[in-house]
């Protein structure tokens, strides 16, 4: 009976690639990201999905949405169905005309940005009325025309300037959107420092 003699650093080389292999494997799967579907069955309710996807393509010719289901399913839903779609644990991003934007503020409007579902984001920054409202540059004139049965609110943001619209209250929410409620602003103007 002949025996093999395994040299003390050939069991520490064995031992590691093992380990690195497994730290590897590990890091892809961890690396994968994984999306809800967010649809909207009558304006201003969300619902999430309960299938997890982990990639989104939109096509335009015809326009649709195709989706790859954990399993590697590929599913098509209506793209007037999809309103958009949450991070497993994380950010929510909708899908508007085609394009990708990360929901940063929401309150009775929503702030965006534009984003692409990899998680890289634009420091442009847009706005809607509503959930289902029209996707519009975040700037002073776009504000004023959605906004503009609003007398007290137009005259907040014409008092603030813009660099402070995205400030976070500490609520999960900015203080642009803060001003939308008017009465609450009215009454708790030293709070926020608006005269």
């Amino acid at each position: 009976m002949m025996r093999s003699h395994v040299l003390p650093g050939q069991w520490v080389l064995r031992l590691v690639s093992l380990c690195g292999l497994v730290a590897l494997l590990m890091s892809c799967n961890a690396q994968r990201q994984r999306y809800q579907v967010v649809y909207q069955p009558q304006p201003g309710q969300l619902l999430a999905g309960t299938t997890n996807v982990h990639a989104v393509r939109v096509k335009w010719h015809p326009y649709r949405v195709e989706m790859k289901t954990e399993a590697g399913i590929l599913r098509s839903p209506a793209p007037d169905q999809v309103w958009g779609f949450q991070r497993v644990g994380g950010a929510r991003y909708r899908l508007y005309a085609g394009l990708f934007y990360e929901v940063l503020y929401e309150k009775k409007a929503l702030i965006y940005r534009l984003a692409d579902m990899g998680g890289n984001t634009h420091d442009r920054y847009f706005f809607s009325a509503s959930t289902d409202g029209v996707i519009l540059d975040l700037d002073r004139h776009n504000l004023e025309v959605a906004f503009a049965s609003q007398s007290c609110w137009t005259e907040l943001v014409d008092a603030v300037p813009p660099t402070s619209w995205l400030k976070s209250t500490g609520r999960g929410s900015c203080q642009l959107l803060d001003m939308l409620d008017c009465q609450s602003v009215k009454t708790n103007r030293s709070v926020t420092g608006l005269h």
